[in-house]
């Protein structure tokens, strides 16, 4: 965002591009006499488009951050996620279109409801 203000960037502009990093682009510029008469600002999103709670900018870095928390399924899956991976709990079998499902049959709402699961809920889910 700061960067988009920075630039004057608008949906539509030309730009100057150079490879910054390893492979990373950097908006240079803004060619801004080749800016189209249709380009318009960048709206930036002010809800999350999951569970639509405010977002918020997160000072020094380039990304708005949902305020729900695990109350935000997509913030709930990512985190039930992490803690079935190899780098945490290393649960074999508990993959992420498993963690989807159980999400989303609202069956899993904190990583200890995991440890609630029984047999009987398993062997409904869908196993891809």
């Amino acid at each position: 965002a700061d960067e988009v203000e920075r630039l004057g960037l608008m949906i539509g502009d030309t730009v100057i591009v150079r490879r910054a990093g390893d492979v990373i682009p950097q908006i240079v510029s803004v060619v801004k006499s080749e800016r189209p008469a249709e380009a318009r600002p960048v709206a930036f999103a002010t809800q999350c488009p999951v569970c639509d709670s405010d977002v918020e900018r997160v000072e020094g870095e380039a990304l708005l951050r949902c305020t729900a928390g695990l109350v935000c399924a997509a913030q709930r899956k990512e985190a039930l996620k992490h803690f079935v991976s190899r780098r945490a709990m290393d649960i074999d079998g508990m993959g992420d279109k498993i963690i989807d499902q159980l999400v989303e049959r609202e069956l899993v709402k904190t990583p200890a409801d995991l440890f609630r699961l029984n047999k009987e809920i398993l062997t409904r889910l869908d196993r891809m």
